[in-house]
């Protein structure tokens, strides 16, 4: 499950690229960054994200524990509206469970 961080990038270095199956170029960096607090972050840092360098930026963080490379962190940049997708889906639930209950839809309300 990913965490989501803030910190900032001071350095990203090239590990690797190429294309994927579907042809889309990918480059694998390494992260030096400080957390909030201005302090160095020694854990493995990775990404595959074009992250901003020397400004604030909130990541989504998944711990990553691969025999052969150790224990790294992946950083993503969130995706849009990913915070709200879960209680949209919750939202959708509900909406459905009334809806059973009611034996009908439910219409839209005018503002």
């Amino acid at each position: 499950m990913a965490v989501t961080r803030r910190l900032t990038v001071s350095e990203l270095i090239e590990l690797s690229s190429g294309v994927s199956r579907n042809g889309k170029p990918w480059t694998l960096h390494k992260v030096i960054a400080v957390d909030e607090g201005g302090e160095q972050i020694g854990e493995t840092l990775l990404t595959f994200a074009a992250l901003p360098l020397n400004e604030p930026v909130t990541v989504e963080v998944e711990r990553r524990d691969d025999p052969r490379h150790g224990l790294s962190y992946t950083l993503k940049l969130p995706r849009a509206g990913s915070a709200l997708a879960g209680r949209v889906d919750e939202l959708e639930q509900r909406v459905a469970a009334i809806e059973a209950r009611l034996g009908s839809p439910v219409r839209e309300v005018a503002a």
